[in-house]
């Protein structure tokens, strides 16, 4: 077990650390496993994923200061230890899920609040699904990451009269009762659906 530091003072905590050399017989290259279970505030999370050797991963910069709640996952690394080894040769799964969500500014000026979010990434992807209140209703969540593109949110939830007024959203005498709203948003912000 150990405990991460971040320069803020955020802790992560990890459990079950492991790190694994199968066979050391010398040779050039040689494989090697490692992980262990994490567990910290959702703040913490974000700012190890914002440290420069992660963000290329997660893609979209992430403020520390506006997400609270609480996060729990597990990490494996499939590593290659030797000379000439280079970073992108290094593999990594990592599962997981974020409880007792809340993001300021989560879309424009709405706050996500009430999240449960589960997780799975890697090298390669991203993809998180879960609920939360937004807009002030419950709402779906899904996030998907592929690669190098920029991933996008997918918001589900169905806005009553009531979440329609407090959002300014005037629709006059046509349209009463629920409202059933999808909205996908590119994951750097640059406009929605």
């Amino acid at each position: 077990r150990g405990v991460m530091e971040l320069s803020s003072g955020r802790r992560l905590i990890g459990t079950d650390l492991n790190f694994t050399v199968p066979d050391t017989m010398p040779v050039a290259r040689m494989p090697a496993v490692g992980g262990g279970h994490i567990v910290g505030g959702a703040d913490a999370l974000a700012e190890l994923l914002s440290q420069e050797s992660l963000k290329k991963y997660v893609g979209v910069p992430l403020d520390p200061n506006t997400i609270k709640g609480q996060f729990q996952g597990d990490l494996a690394l499939d590593l290659t230890l030797g000379k000439g080894v280079q970073p992108e040769e290094q593999k990594f799964r990592a599962s997981g899920s974020l409880t007792a969500l809340a993001v300021d500014k989560f879309l424009g000026n709405t706050k996500l609040e009430q999240g449960a979010i589960d997780f799975v990434a890697d090298r390669s992807q991203i993809k998180m699904s879960g609920t939360g209140q937004a807009f002030g209703a419950p709402a779906k969540l899904d996030v998907v990451k592929v690669g190098q593109d920029v991933g996008a949110l997918t918001l589900t939830a169905v806005i009553d009269d009531a979440a329609r007024a407090k959002l300014n959203f005037n629709s006059g005498p046509r349209i009463r009762g629920p409202l059933t709203l999808k909205l996908k948003a590119p994951l750097d912000k640059s406009g929605a659906d």
